[in-house]
């Protein structure tokens, strides 16, 4: 429908009349909403990538196979790093249960073939990746995803990744500051808290000098992928950054339509200015309807965003003058960021000006609900703490925008 009005032929209801001409623009809209909203060239991407790594001798069954195993554009396959002492064993399997992975522990794995890994000294690397790529094998065996835990340690080690075409979907980054990692290790030895301490405080320290000096290296290919976790929050938090990070999808290859984002926040909170800062980023054009609805008294003048015939299509359009600037040939074209302070709810109205992605700013919530309806509305809404810093709000609302809908949570 558009404008409220059913269209003939688009559905069982409406029926073909004898004066029926096709809805081209309608049924391409309609088209490119369901394939953006159920990834189909990413699921497309995923199944050609897998064939050309595996090269199955049926590779029909293979797809359907991959398919039927519920993960649309392949299993998660998350890599957990961080510095000694800040309990990411834990964290990797918490994380592992709850999206039903194989958890693959370098340090278990390590003890169980009976290597000390309490004191300085590590097993070489071969052996290290030995146990931990047979486990990996496994799980790629039953299409299922899995959470590495403490591996890749150094470049060596992600070569092994790399030999064997395994590729993460997420690294999740735990950091700290020394001087928490160091009250943490103090906490362990007294018993306060659960985990196993470091043998010694010099081999706590020399475990967090090799990290420095190995750790980004090891991870440096998968800059476009990770995510860093603030370990020094309480350990529900932790584990709330590390599933909001997991269900983020990996940017789409895919060719996107033109963008449409609708920012909403009470004067003073910023959205202005993100949503300005965000529709520069990706190319699309900034609406205000504040100032269209200013200068919509004085149509024309010199300063004025608003021409006389944008003034006279603003008089027929059911949505106003809002309706008419976003239905202009560069918002159509190049798609538009709209900070709707005011009259926020009349996109709702029609479905050809539905906002893609909605953000709000605190208790403009509300506001940015109503904009929205049906099955993926949750989905396409990103609520902006008060509390985050300008720089924090614009990351988040370009992670929401540029990325495919996130997984359910």
């Amino acid at each position: 429908m558009s404008n409220g009005l059913a269209v003939k032929g688009r559905s069982a209801e409406h029926p073909v009349a004898a004066d029926w001409k096709p809805d081209l623009r309608g049924n391409l809209y309609e088209i490119n909403e369901y394939l953006e909203e159920q990834g189909v060239y990413d699921i497309f991407d995923y199944l050609l990538k897998d064939l050309m790594v595996k090269q199955p001798e049926n590779p029909l069954k293979h797809m359907l196979a991959c398919l039927e195993k519920g993960y649309p554009t392949g299993p998660l396959k998350v890599i957990v790093s961080s510095p000694p002492g800040l309990g990411r064993g834990e964290f990797a399997r918490s994380l592992a249960e709850r999206f039903g992975l194989i958890y693959v522990g370098a340090g278990e794995l390590l003890r169980e073939a009976s290597v000390d890994t309490k004191n300085l000294s590590s097993a070489a690397d071969d052996e290290v990746a030995k146990l931990v790529l047979e486990l990996i094998k496994q799980a790629e065996h039953k299409m299922q995803g899995f959470v590495l835990d403490g591996f890749p340690r150094n470049p060596c080690q992600t070569t092994y990744l790399k030999e064997k075409s395994i590729v993460p979907t997420h690294v999740l980054q735990l950091q700290a500051s020394e001087k928490y990692i160091q009250r943490r290790q103090e906490s362990l030895l007294k018993g306060d808290v659960k985990g196993e301490a470091a043998a010694t405080p010099e081999v706590l320290d020399a475990r967090l000098k090799l990290f420095i000096a190995h750790n980004a290296l090891a991870l440096e290919d998968y800059a476009d992928r990770t995510f860093v976790v603030n370990a020094e929050a309480n350990a529900a938090e932790v584990l709330a950054q590390m599933e909001k990070a997991v269900c983020l999808r990996p940017r789409s290859k895919a060719p996107s339509p033109p963008p449409r984002v609708a920012i909403f926040g009470a004067e003073g909170a910023g959205a202005a200015d993100c949503a300005r800062k965000l529709a520069m980023r990706i190319g699309a054009v900034f609406v205000s309807s504040q100032k269209l609805l200013k200068d919509l008294a004085t149509p024309g003048a010199e300063d004025s965003t608003v021409s006389l015939a944008l003034a006279c299509a603003a008089e027929k359009d059911p949505l106003g003058i809002v309706g008419a600037r976003l239905r202009q040939v560069d918002c159509q074209r190049q798609g538009w960021v709209a900070d709707l302070s005011k009259d926020a709810e009349c996109l709702s109205q029609d479905e050809m000006l539905m906002p893609r992605r909605v953000v709000t700013f605190g208790a403009a919530g509300a506001s940015g609900q109503m904009v929205l309806h049906g099955p993926g509305a949750v989905s396409r809404c990103l609520e902006v703490s008060v509390d985050a810093t300008a720089e924090e709000a614009f990351k988040a609302i370009v992670e929401f925008v540029e990325r495919p809908l996130p997984r359910p949570h």
